[in-house]
């Protein structure tokens, strides 16, 4: 097979799958002495389709462990395709998902 031909084939499955993506988002609410701290986070595997629910793929289990351990024991459950991970901080914050910061 001509080289640029399976070169194109391989950009166009790219485009058409897409690459695996991880999703964080993060909640803050305060409260007396500490914030209450949310995150909400899920891997999505990029696939364009022309659904509003996104394609799900399994979250890298190493990635699960190194946030699980910055929680409570219990404080990271499974909604679905969706963990949560809450916990109370007065101080530092946890560097589960890059970047570090304090209340």
């Amino acid at each position: 097979m001509n080289k640029c031909f399976l070169f194109g084939l391989l950009v166009l499955v790219a485009l058409v799958t897409g690459c695996p993506k991880n999703h964080y988002i993060v909640e803050l609410t305060p409260r007396e002495n500490a914030v209450e701290r949310k995150l909400i986070f899920y891997r999505e595997n990029g696939a364009n389709t022309n659904s509003s629910t996104p394609a799900y793929e399994k979250f890298p289990s190493n990635e699960l462990a190194a946030i699980t351990s910055l929680y409570a024991p219990g404080a990271t459950l499974r909604e679905g395709d969706r963990h949560i991970a809450t916990g109370e901080f007065a101080g530092a914050m946890p560097s589960d998902v890059g970047g570090t910061g304090s209340f």
